[in-house]
């Protein structure tokens, strides 16, 4: 009887879109090294196949090029430092013995309250706010406490840098909505049903038909699926027990599995001693009551 190697589940629908990709490139990749038609996988099969993949690659590359760009990290590092400044100048200028700044920090500090830990929120809320912040800073009553501290060059300069920011934010927002030319959604349900139905029929054409090159080409596939498998337990924390692990057994305890431990016998009671009718003693020695 020969051997039969049976083909692994890779769980497309727990994958990611890289996960994916990369199980999907390197099936592709097994399929042209063992021949389509030596696995029974039909040319306008594999057409299709090849089509949707170049699109779901384009639509990864697309999504993940459009991350943060590093201009726009360096603009949130100086837009934070800036508005901590701001902030913290105010805060401790309440304290200096210049009767005109304190009074000046102190106005300005109402205004700023709400707008301490500002940074700590997300990137498109933090632009909000600081605009916020700025208009409530550059607003006719308040110029007056703002030039009597100096604040004026790092107000300037924050507004310029936040504007940037806000700039490219819708920039990267137009760029994505434009590189949707087709939803990946979409894409891998279609995907799915072709890596579903072409190595089907590499494995039946393994059985029914066995080969070197097909029993190579699912053994590879195997190897491929462990790896990908690998890497999405490493993305999730997730460890895979090994096949000769055995889970600990519980406590040992002194009955029998399944069995009710019979209780302890209760000692019969202590015979009440008979006092002696000359001495009022009791056996014991003791008085009787």
């Amino acid at each position: 009887m020969r051997t039969i190697i049976k083909l692994k589940s890779p769980g497309l629908t727990k994958l990611n879109n890289l996960e994916y990709e990369n199980l999907m490139v390197r099936t592709d990749g097994l399929i042209e090294e063992a021949g389509a038609a030596v696995l029974g996988i039909e040319t306008e099969v594999m057409a299709r196949y090849k089509q949707l993949l170049a699109l779901l690659c384009d639509q990864v590359a697309r999504t993940y090029a459009l991350a943060e760009t590093p201009e726009m990290e360096e603009l949130d590092k100086q837009r934070d430092a800036l508005g901590q400044y701001i902030i913290e100048n105010v805060r401790s200028a309440q304290n200096v013995p210049i009767a005109s700044k304190a009074e000046a920090a102190h106005a300005l500090w109402m205004v700023l309250k709400p707008y301490v830990g500002f940074y700590s929120l997300a990137n498109q809320q933090e632009s909000m706010m600081l605009r916020g912040m700025l208009n409530d800073l550059q607003s006719e009553k308040n110029a007056p406490h703002v030039a009597t501290l100096g604040l004026q060059e790092f107000i300037t300069e924050l507004a310029a840098v936040n504007a940037r920011y806000e700039q490219l934010t819708d920039k990267r927002t137009k760029e994505r909505e434009a590189a949707k030319t087709a939803d990946s959604a979409t894409l891998r349900k279609e995907l799915d049903t072709l890596y579903d139905y072409i190595t089907t029929v590499a494995f039946c054409e393994s059985v029914a038909k066995p080969t070197a090159i097909t029993a190579q080409f699912i053994t590879n596939l195997n190897g491929v699926i462990a790896e990908i498998n690998a890497l999405y337990n490493q993305r999730t924390g997730q460890t895979k027990k090994k096949d000769d692990e055995t889970p600990l057994p519980p406590p040992s305890t002194d009955t029998e599995p399944g069995t009710t431990p019979e209780p302890e016998p209760t000692p019969d009671p202590e015979p009440t001693p008979t006092p002696d009718p000359d001495t009022g003693e009791d056996d014991e020695g003791g008085l009787a009551g």
